[in-house]
């Protein structure tokens, strides 16, 4: 699996042989990586990076075409984690994303695959379907906002750790509240302090 924003953001792998493999017969997928190392799990921007990344380092523009790196991140990809996905077809799962056409970097639309690949994000993206179950839908995702003040109070959470630590590192003799794991933390009902620890305003 091809990780190209990851591979260019550490400096590692940055000439990944894409077209030699799939001329040897490899499946070659397409992934993000990780958040850390990657800043976001888009994968439409792992396209043009693939692309764009590929057609750098060989000099040659015709190479990564904006066809084959759809067919790694969608029907290959599907192939490589086994599963009977990545195409609209009888016995295959219903895992459809749902594009916006009428933004302005879809259009025109000449082809839809090289708009996708060259000129767009995952923003294009309106509604994601997933084995038949609707998980977006015009751009909303039932819970977001209590997903996002979950995590966002989690974040500070454990900012408010990281900063315990270091005081209780670097003066020792600052009496220091125990230090609990993170997993401590996913459940609000764990912790008695924590209604006051997640009111506490940015």
């Amino acid at each position: 699996v091809h990780n190209p924003a990851s591979n260019m953001k550490l400096a590692s792998g940055s000439q990944f042989r894409y077209e030699e493999l799939r001329r040897r017969g490899v499946r070659v997928g397409l992934g993000t990586d990780g958040v850390s190392s990657s800043n976001n799990l888009d994968m439409i921007t792992a396209m043009k990076c693939a692309s764009f990344m590929g057609k750098s380092w060989s000099g040659d523009p015709t190479v990564n075409k904006a066809g084959d790196l759809f067919d790694s991140a969608t029907r290959i990809g599907a192939v490589i984690l086994r599963l009977e996905s990545g195409r609209i077809e009888e016995g295959y799962l219903a895992d459809v994303c749902l594009v916006d056409l009428s933004r302005l970097d879809m259009t025109p639309t000449h082809s839809l695959i090289s708009n996708l690949v060259y000129a767009t994000n995952g923003d294009v993206i309106d509604t994601t379907i997933v084995d038949g179950k609707v998980l977006m839908r015009h751009r909303v995702i039932p819970g977001e906002r209590e997903i996002r003040d979950m995590a966002s109070g989690l974040a500070k959470v454990m900012t408010m750790i990281t900063k315990l630590k270091l005081l209780c590192l670097f003066f020792p003799s600052t009496p220091c509240l125990p230090v609990l794991p993170p997993f401590a933390f996913i459940s609000p009902s764990n912790l008695p302090l924590t209604s006051s620890i997640f009111s506490i305003s940015t």
